[in-house]
């Protein structure tokens, strides 16, 4: 998956080329897609209109005389209305979005995370659970109470973690990997900053402090920066 225009391949050791994804007729492919997760057994891709993709690699057993074995790429897309909560915000204010498993697994989570220029940077959040399709309603994305549960968010790194206290108040780290004027721009300048990143309590009302509790660092001029989960 690219950073830009979306493009998204698969490969396995043995091929000699990429598989592009399929491309079907309703709804659309991802007008620009800004993260990636595995969830389930497919690689799901949300966009910046809500809308989620998810893609499934089959690889089919070699026949004899064919040269190998062969992958088959599967598709399913939820064309997701809108949130009306997207209503709320402000002039110039940025919402990116991520998308990642919960502790449990059982259910896929996105993630939007506000950015004001305004407001010196990342200021707030909302998680949402999907919602698939049932007794004729649409899929959809419902506001989730987050408790007990800690999120590690960034560009295709995202992870959950169950903090073993159900009561507890939700906590969201994240990274500085938003960019106002768009990932070519970051990529012309060749320098990844490192500075709006921290965390936020969540499940807390009135509760909107940002805490910078990660170092701060000059800018990359290597990649962006990712979580690496040790297990």
């Amino acid at each position: 998956m690219t950073s830009s225009q979306t493009n998204m391949a698969f490969w396995r050791p043995g091929m000699d080329r990429w598989l592009s994804a399929p491309v079907g007729r309703a709804p659309p492919e991802p007008r620009y897609a800004q993260d990636l997760t595995f969830h389930d057994g497919w690689f799901c891709v949300v966009d910046s209109d809500d809308d989620l993709f998810c893609y499934k690699a089959e690889i089919a057993p070699a026949v004899a005389g064919d040269g190998g074995s062969s992958l088959t790429i599967h598709r399913i897309a939820y064309k997701i209305r809108r949130h009306p909560l997207m209503a709320t915000t402000e002039p110039g204010e940025i919402v990116s979005r991520y998308v990642l498993p919960s502790a449990s697994g059982a259910d896929l989570l996105m993630v939007w995370r506000f950015v004001s220029t305004a407001r010196g940077g990342t200021w707030r959040f909302q998680v949402f659970r999907l919602q698939k399709a049932q007794e004729g309603l649409p899929a959809c994305w419902r506001l989730h109470k987050m408790s007990g549960q800690v999120l590690f968010v960034g560009r295709a790194c995202s992870k959950a973690f169950d903090m073993g206290h159900a009561r507890s108040p939700g906590y969201i780290y994240f990274l500085d990997d938003v960019y106002p004027g768009g990932p070519h721009r970051v990529l012309e300048q060749n320098q990844y900053p490192c500075a709006d990143a921290g965390g936020w309590r969540y499940s807390v009302p009135d509760d909107i402090e940002i805490e910078r509790c990660l170092p701060s660092a000059p800018p990359s001029d290597t990649s962006p920066c990712i979580w690496y989960h040790h297990q």
